[in-house]
């Protein structure tokens, strides 16, 4: 006879671990998925300029966008579909085409 497989692994290697966390947190990838999209629907930012991550309820924007305005939008927008909750904004603004020196 074939012995069954469970579909969930036992004992305490990661994968068990990981499978464990997923299974107490099932929305999280859900929710940075959704932050992601409004992020990127922000006018007058580059595709792929900024990356969305959710980890242990604080999200984390990083990359580069062309200005100041533009990274307080992105940190709104984020926050607007994940208030009352932790935001550590690490967008770097890019210095502009007129400022670089000769």
């Amino acid at each position: 006879m074939a012995s069954q497989t469970s579909t969930r692994s036992g004992g305490f290697g990661l994968s068990g671990l990981f499978g464990f966390i997923s299974e107490r947190r099932p929305g999280v990838k859900g929710q940075q998925a959704r932050i992601r999209n409004r992020v990127k629907r922000v006018p007058g930012l580059p595709k792929g300029s900024v990356s969305v991550e959710l980890w242990e309820g604080v999200v984390m924007l990083k990359g580069e966008v062309p200005s100041a305005e533009l990274r307080d939008e992105v940190e709104r927008a984020a926050a607007t579909l994940y208030p009352a909750q932790r935001i550590n904004n690490f967008l770097r603004v890019l210095p502009s085409a007129g400022s670089a020196s000769s």
